[in-house]
């Protein structure tokens, strides 16, 4: 599980991020990031109900994001916030695969 001191949780730190953050593709995962002067590493989830209606299935791309962010997080750039954004096609893919692709988004903001 990811740290506490390390997820993104306020809506203001995920509107900034999404306005004005860069962005990273892979094939399951969109990850806007932007550096910032504090320390610390932040990274927050957003799996849309345009992605499944199950809980469940949204909740299995999510555990995978953090799974990845947390393996990564000494990698990260000091002050980093950043947002997963899960693809459509996310839905469709075992926790392994995806958890590969978060690190793979994770490796290339490193």
């Amino acid at each position: 599980m990811l740290p506490k001191k390390n997820r993104l949780t306020l809506k203001a730190d995920f509107q900034t991020v999404l306005k004005q953050g860069k962005i990273q593709h892979t094939k399951y995962y969109a990850f806007s990031y932007i550096i910032t002067e504090k320390p610390e590493k932040r990274v927050g989830m957003i799996v849309s109900n345009k992605i499944s209606k199950k809980a469940v299935e949204r909740n299995k791309i999510r555990r995978a994001a953090r799974a990845a962010a947390q393996e990564m997080l000494e990698n990260l750039p000091s002050g980093i916030l950043g947002v997963f954004l899960a693809k459509p096609q996310a839905n469709l893919q075992t926790h392994g695969v995806l958890n590969k692709d978060a690190r793979e988004v994770l490796t290339k903001v490193s």
